[in-house]
């Protein structure tokens, strides 16, 4: 996994990283680079400082807390975060077969069009301006990212592929996660698992 996908924000400054490399990004805002090192750590090099080691998971959790703070923030229509994104809906299933066995199905995808997809107190996707789906976030069913996309499942509609354009799966997991939990909070309920669907229940007072 190239390390934008983890270090998608400057732990530093919170500003937008830049990718200069599979294993090396640096901060659009305050230049510290960061890249790959040995055993899982993160040689952080700042621009008035020494360079130092430190552990990848380290950072993430500050990227994390950021994001969740980012969320909380949010007042009336601000979105947290906004990509440019191709959207593509499941419309059916294709078994698959091995020596006459059914092994299972896959998902049979087709290209619907390019957008802005954005997370706020909604998850609203558009074109031009023109808003073509937005969802609630208890329409949520459950998602899952890959290397360049996220899968959403919405109630009654269906699974929902983003191919992200230019930005980090794992920025918009930990983003729709915050937002979820929030979103649950007001309700008074709390999300215990992600996996397979999203479940909750009721906080303890």
């Amino acid at each position: 996994m190239p390390i934008r996908d983890l270090i998608y924000r400057c732990p530093s400054c919170n500003s937008e990283v830049i990718g200069i490399g599979p294993d090396k990004v640096v901060c659009a805002k305050c230049q510290t680079m960061f890249s790959r090192s040995a055993h899982a750590q993160i040689l952080v090099e700042p621009t008035e400082k020494k360079p130092y080691l430190t552990s990848a998971s380290s950072l993430m959790r500050s990227i994390e807390a950021y994001v969740h703070s980012r969320n909380q923030s949010l007042v009336g229509d601000e979105y947290a975060l906004s990509s440019l994104a191709t959207i593509h809906k499941v419309e059916e299933y294709e078994v698959v077969y091995h020596n006459g066995e059914v092994l299972g199905y896959t998902e049979i995808v087709r290209e619907h069009t390019s957008g802005l997809l954005q997370l706020g107190r909604m998850l609203v996707f558009s074109v031009d301006e023109n808003t073509l789906y937005n969802w609630y976030l208890e329409q949520v069913r459950c998602f899952l990212v890959s290397s360049k996309s996220i899968q959403i499942y919405i109630k009654r509609q269906g699974l929902f592929q983003f191919e992200l354009a230019d930005a980090s799966p794992k920025e918009w997991e930990d983003s729709l996660t915050r937002a979820v939990e929030s979103f649950y909070a007001t309700k008074g309920q709390e999300v215990f698992t992600y996996r397979p669907v999203i479940k909750t229940r009721t906080l303890k007072s």
